[in-house]
């Protein structure tokens, strides 16, 4: 892959316009999820730390069109056209809308540009970065898993069975996290949505003994280096937690961190996916 970075200063966001250019290298890649072989040319607008390389941003302008032209068409050819996943879509010029399923299945697609979706400790960054970037609006970070109930019950069995086997430990009172890129969505015509979970080769879940649901309730002021509460009775921001089964991860419109839903599948407006780009794999070479 060529990267090509322009990098723009000065406007609203300070922001840097990337060209990325898909070269036929991942041919193999684009073809598995239905999209055409041609190559492609992108652009996302990110805004950058202060301190570090990465850059983060929502799906805006040409850039987060395109991917809901692109997400749309894996949904019909990947996953029989879900109606569970068509919650995404491109309004004033930005893509509104999210759940689990979808946030999962986008990082899937953004993957192929050297992207991903935020997970719980780029959460806290852009917050360190603007606190006010991500209020009033729902990002979804993952899911937890707790035990084998409910809520999720069918979910939740499948999902333990995979986490047994890979020796991964989890309880009520230290559940286990998966980040967006822990998971790989599939279609799954026994669950109740018709879609499911597999866990990847390249997982790296955490325990997160801090959304025990005794912490339910809990306020706090920032994270961990996991993205979890470091509790603060002072704190302007709320743990949310639930006892049982797999529950939906999302940073709540006031900041606060909310594992106590159950319901994967339901979208609002003010849902937001956020696009994060490490920059690990570009040399100074590249940006200059």
């Amino acid at each position: 892959m060529v990267l090509e970075r322009n990098l723009v200063l000065g406007n609203r966001y300070n922001c840097c316009n990337f060209v990325v250019i898909i070269k036929r290298l991942h041919y193999r890649n684009i073809y598995k999820l239905g999209i055409s072989k041609e190559i492609m040319e992108v652009q996302f607008k990110g805004i950058p730390l202060i301190k570090n390389i990465p850059i983060y941003n929502f799906l805006i302008g040409d850039f987060g069109k395109e991917r809901i032209e692109e997400y749309n068409s894996v949904v019909k050819s990947k996953y029989k056209d879900n109606s569970n996943l068509r919650v995404l879509n491109f309004k004033d010029g930005v893509v509104k809308g999210s759940n689990d399923y979808a946030i999962f299945l986008m990082n899937d697609i953004l993957s192929k540009y050297g992207l991903r979706t935020a997970n719980p400790a780029d959460a806290q960054k852009i917050i360190d970065n603007d606190e006010k970037f991500l209020r009033g609006v729902c990002v979804d970070l993952g899911v937890v898993l707790r035990n084998e109930n409910s809520p999720n019950e069918y979910l939740a069995r499948k999902l333990s069975k995979q986490a047994k086997e890979r020796k991964y430990k989890f309880s009520n009172s230290n559940p286990l996290v998966f980040k967006p890129s822990d998971l790989e969505l599939i279609v799954d015509s026994d669950s109740s949505f018709g879609l499911g979970f597999k866990i990847r080769d390249s997982a790296s879940p955490f325990n997160a003994s801090e959304l025990n649901n005794k912490n339910c309730g809990k306020k706090f002021k920032n994270t961990n280096m996991n993205g979890v509460p470091i509790f603060n009775k002072n704190g302007d921001r709320t743990n949310y937690t639930i006892e049982n089964g797999l529950s939906r991860f999302f940073l709540d419109r006031g900041s606060g961190l909310y594992s106590k839903g159950g319901s994967l599948v339901v979208s609002y407006d003010d849902d937001r996916v956020v696009v994060w780009d490490d920059a690990k794999s570009v040399s100074l070479e590249d940006i200059k």
